[in-house]
């Protein structure tokens, strides 16, 4: 329909914009932003496609993603602070009066037998399981037994990025950091704030993003076998079964990161929407299938993405600004750094080509 579809520039003025030859600068205090390379990605995946599209599971239109209000004044929300055999669980209320109120603290096995016991414990709390939020933050891998748990359960989840609770947190004049202080500051978050709900990622998108980062762990480890390698050919008298021993090493890996691509192949080849998705975004000049389903799958299918600039930032290449008053430090024209604080997989493989844009800046501003 209509207004399930992303408004976005066509193929060819995203790459035209890309492409011009001097990039728009900067001029006085109007920052006037370019195009990064990975925002031009964003762009040609929405070029008359629907936002969920690549969603493959537990599809959602983009108007049930905004955040929850409840229409009810007295809300509820139940922070964990979640470690790797435990989960610090408080419940805290709002009451008509906009008082907040919280439980005592109390602990649960980060299992399914303790994710049970929470939502007994909560609903013994006289809490409305349905209209309770659920708040956590994404720790590592930890968090993701609970959080599908409660999901499939019908409950109100919402995963906070590690550096969205941190200023939440820097933002109160609280100076202790213990679990259950985290966990009380989890829940204050979803009773002050407007909680997004968490939808977990299709079961195809998931598995291609778990098999693209072993595909760079083996690539990492092969790296470092060949530097071994020739470490050893280079000293004197090395034993040559060691040698051997690091080739077959190597030859094993190679083989490894083989299966890894045909199976991948045989993941976004065989659904359409994504297939089309990473056929129309290949069209840039310089991306390949890996770089394209690395983006893909890391993003979600863009499910949570609104605007090329959000993206951007998720990815860590947005521009950082640094001037206060007179202070410039840097010739305004020099003024930009990216701020290299997001997603690391993705940072990665778009940073070389996001700062040759902004060299390009530097150069004509």
């Amino acid at each position: 329909m209509e207004s399930d579809l992303v408004r976005s520039p066509s193929l060819e003025e995203a790459v035209k914009k890309f492409s011009a030859p001097s990039p728009r600068a900067f001029r006085h205090n109007q920052y006037k932003e370019p195009i990064l390379p990975i925002e031009l990605v964003f762009m040609v995946s929405q070029v008359q496609c629907p936002s969920s599209s690549l969603v493959q599971d537990n599809q959602i239109s983009k108007y049930t993603m905004e955040p929850i209000q409840s229409q009810d004044i007295h809300s509820q929300a139940v922070g964990i602070d979640v470690s790797a055999e435990t989960l610090q669980a408080r419940l805290g209320l709002s009451k008509s009066d906009r008082e907040l109120s919280y439980s005592q603290s109390r602990r649960f096995p980060n299992s399914e037998d303790g994710y049970r016991q929470l939502t007994k414990w909560v609903r013994s709390k006289g809490a409305d399981l349905q209209q309770c939020w659920f708040v956590m933050e994404a720790t590592g891998v930890y968090y993701e037994q609970l959080a599908y748990w409660l999901h499939q359960a019908g409950r109100q989840v919402c995963v906070l990025v590690a550096s969205r609770a941190y200023h939440w947190a820097q933002s109160l004049p609280i100076k202790s950091k213990t679990d259950q202080i985290d966990a009380r500051l989890l829940a204050r978050y979803g009773l002050e704030r407007r909680p997004r709900r968490w939808q977990p990622p299709g079961q195809r998108l998931r598995d291609i993003k778990l098999l693209l980062r072993e595909r760079q762990q083996l690539k990492n480890q092969r790296t470092q076998l060949k530097n071994r390698r020739h470490a050893a050919r280079q000293s004197w008298d090395h034993p040559a079964s060691s040698l051997r021993r690091l080739a077959e090493h190597i030859e094993q890996i190679n083989a490894y990161i083989t299966q890894i691509d045909q199976q991948l192949r045989q993941l976004w080849q065989s659904e359409q929407a994504l297939s089309e998705a990473i056929r129309r975004i290949g069209q840039i000049t310089g991306l390949g299938p890996q770089s394209v389903l690395k983006v893909v799958a890391e993003t979600n299918g863009f499910a949570l993405i609104r605007n090329r600039n959000q993206l951007a930032s998720y990815a860590g290449l947005d521009v950082a600004l640094d001037q206060s008053g007179t202070r410039q430090g840097r010739p305004i024209s020099q003024n930009r750094e990216m701020s290299t604080f997001g997603g690391p997989c993705i940072c990665r493989l778009f940073a070389p080509a996001s700062i040759t844009v902004l060299c390009r800046l530097s150069t004509n501003g």
